[in-house]
């Protein structure tokens, strides 16, 4: 049985929107009143211990992306987001989850010139894998 990806990113934005975080999934939209958090998952990836043995697990990794009108708000909203899903346990129906994790250092803050006005940007990236 394969595990449904989207519940596991439902289940991100849900913790982010608990927070009262303005969160969309893979796009900002029309002109978006900041600060927001952008979610951009993968499809997932199914693990096995070998070809002949799947386990069930499945990792999902994922991107926040915060977006600020200014560098302090941009890493107001990152603190914020952090708090809201770092080493904490999403609920999925019918799968067990580990804490959310994360073992690569965030980017830096950037400036994105692309929209009018500017905005600052807080990127880092993210796991969340669960099992039946």
């Amino acid at each position: 049985m394969s595990a449904s990806v989207r519940l596991h990113v439902d289940a991100i934005k849900a913790l982010l929107s608990a927070a009262n975080l303005t969160t969309t999934v893979g796009e900002a939209g029309d002109n978006p009143e900041t600060p927001y958090v952008v979610l951009y998952p993968s499809p997932g990836q199914s693990v096995a211990e070998s070809l002949k043995t799947p386990t069930g697990d499945i990792n999902v990794d994922f991107q926040l992306t915060c977006v600020g009108e200014s560098v302090e708000q941009a890493l107001w909203l990152h603190d914020k987001a952090r708090e809201a899903i770092d080493h904490v346990t999403p609920t999925i129906a019918g799968r067990t989850a580990w804490p959310i994790w994360s073992d690569e250092a965030p980017q830096p803050i950037r400036r994105d010139d692309q929209l009018n006005p500017p905005v600052f940007v807080a990127v880092s990236r993210w796991s969340l894998r669960t099992t039946t």
